[in-house]
């Protein structure tokens, strides 16, 4: 991930929860049946391209998992990829791939309205 990239996703969630909750209520009304989902890896190492998405609600939660793995870069064939859902708590919990984003976002969501998705990057052979 770039530097620039890497401080704008982790930065995000530190900005005043009024910014944030202004942010997805505009968001939010030009696009009503999409879930706004903020992606960020602790992993210095794994490029994450694209760290905001707008993802219909109908939407499976692995089409949002590829689509975050297709935007990433530095993920080489040994290596598995975890993606954790967190919520207002900041518990993070691995979710289904069958699960819709809609229902996700529901059980999930933050107290600003975005649902956050941290990717982490675990080596399957040592």
């Amino acid at each position: 991930m770039s530097e620039n990239r890497e401080h704008e996703s982790l930065a995000f969630r530190k900005k005043p929860l009024k910014e944030r909750i202004a942010l997805r209520e505009r968001v939010s009304a030009a696009h009503p049946e999409t879930v706004p989902v903020i992606v960020s890896s602790p992993d210095a190492t794994l490029s994450l391209q694209k760290w905001r998405y707008l993802v219909p609600t109908t939407h499976r939660m692995a089409m949002l998992y590829y689509e975050i793995q297709r935007h990433s870069l530095g993920i080489a064939s040994q290596d598995s990829i975890f993606y954790l859902v967190s919520d207002a708590y900041h518990k993070s919990v691995s979710v289904p791939g069958t699960q819709t984003v809609g229902q996700v976002y529901e059980q999930r969501k933050d107290i600003d309205g975005f649902l956050y998705i941290l990717v982490m990057r675990e080596s399957t052979f040592g």
